[in-house]
């Protein structure tokens, strides 16, 4: 790793609790066939053999370790990877994750070929059942992208792409509440700096668990669905506010952001729930602010 020309990737794998998969993924990353990449390796407080693991790897393959002190949560614990990368393109790789060996080299390409791009990805696959993912690609203005991105990219595959850090205003995963779709807030981030890109070709393994975050998320009920949907919403306009505020200003973006919130749930909802039900699918903006205030007060009284 990092031996050759070419701009310097840098790859970086959040762990936790990850001894049956940090291995095969750590082994993707170093087969990797672009020249010059550097791996940097985050394990967050384990409660199993992780450091363990990592540490015997950091050995074998020569990479950058850190062992966090103190529990930092998938995002923040990607963020710390994300801090540790000084060159101008990265990517984060999840701990149970695989790459194939070109998925660097097809990305590069890809990036190097547009500049006005910021992120590029490949396919997904979904193991073990075998789907297929393809992101979206977003072109464009920039009106033009973060409304598709609000109104079409809750998929966010493009969280696990490789990045382009010189246009960033912000090189860090948002916060959400629980951690819920935080990597879709990243990619509404990717889309406020730049064009995404899609490598029309399978190249990344996603691997789904038991312990998988988003195994949670498909595990709630219609209703903490569309309360958590709603409040999502909102933390997309939190984070346009902070980003790119003049955006909000924006036709397009105000109706993709209306079309988000009221999704198909809402007729649900307002069958339902009655009043309450019925108000917020009327209103599903202020809806959406009365939601993620909820769960801020939930988060709260814990």
């Amino acid at each position: 790793m990092d031996t050759g020309p070419g701009p310097l990737v840098s790859i970086g794998i959040p762990a936790y609790n990850a001894t049956s998969f940090l291995e095969a993924t750590v082994r993707s990353a170093c087969a990797q066939d672009y020249p010059h990449v550097q791996l940097i390796v985050s394990v967050d407080q384990s409660t199993d053999g992780t450091a363990d693991l990592a540490r015997r790897l950091a050995a074998e393959h020569g990479f950058e370790l850190i062992v966090q002190p103190r529990r930092l949560g998938w995002i923040g614990n990607s963020n710390a990877v994300l801090r540790r990368m000084t060159s101008e393109f990265g990517m984060i790789l999840p701990h149970d994750d695989m790459l194939s060996p070109s998925y660097v080299s097809r990305c590069m390409a890809a990036l190097l070929a547009n500049e006005a791009s910021v992120v590029a990805c490949s396919d997904l696959e979904c193991v073990p059942a075998g789907t297929i993912v393809p992101q979206l690609e977003l072109r464009g203005d920039q009106v033009v992208r973060v409304a598709k991105c609000v109104k079409d990219g809750f998929l966010a595959v493009s969280y696990r792409g490789v990045l382009r850090f010189s246009r960033f205003r912000r090189r860090e995963v948002p916060n959400a509440i629980g951690g819920f779709a935080a990597d879709a807030l990243w990619m509404v981030r990717m889309a406020i700096a730049g064009e995404i890109v899609r490598v029309p070709e399978v190249l990344y393994r996603k691997t789904f668990h038991a312990t998988s975050a988003h195994r949670a998320w498909t595990q709630m009920t219609d209703r903490q669905d569309e309360r958590r949907w709603l409040a999502h919403t909102a933390e997309i306009m939190l984070l346009l506010m902070r980003d790119a505020p003049l955006l909000l200003c924006k036709r397009a973006i105000r109706k993709a952001l209306r079309k988000r919130a009221r999704r198909l749930g809402q007729a649900r909802l307002l069958r339902r729930h009655g009043p309450i039900g019925g108000w917020a699918a009327r209103y599903p903006m202020i809806g959406s602010w009365v939601e993620y205030l909820r769960h801020l007060i939930l988060l709260t009284d814990r």
